[in-house]
């Protein structure tokens, strides 16, 4: 379940906890990871998400861009 965030401190954290799950997750972009989380979390933040979700929005959001980045999803073709 999702931490509530209900003030900047609190998204703060979970851009922080975010960050280090996905350091782990991908050690190789370990230098990117932040800038990655925080930039997904601001775009999160301007369109303002219900604080509930936050923390599952910017997982989802900043796991698919590292996911790209190292290559994990293969290009499709019309082979």
């Amino acid at each position: 379940m999702p931490r509530s965030a209900d003030t900047a401190a609190d998204l703060r954290a979970i851009a922080d906890e975010v960050c280090a799950d996905l350091t782990d997750a991908y050690p190789a972009l370990r230098t990117v990871v932040q800038a990655v989380v925080l930039q997904a979390a601001g775009e999160l933040v301007i369109r303002a998400r219900a604080p509930r979700e936050f923390r599952l929005l910017l997982h989802r959001r900043a796991d698919a861009r590292l996911a790209a980045m190292a290559g994990v999803f293969t290009p499709i073709r019309s082979d």
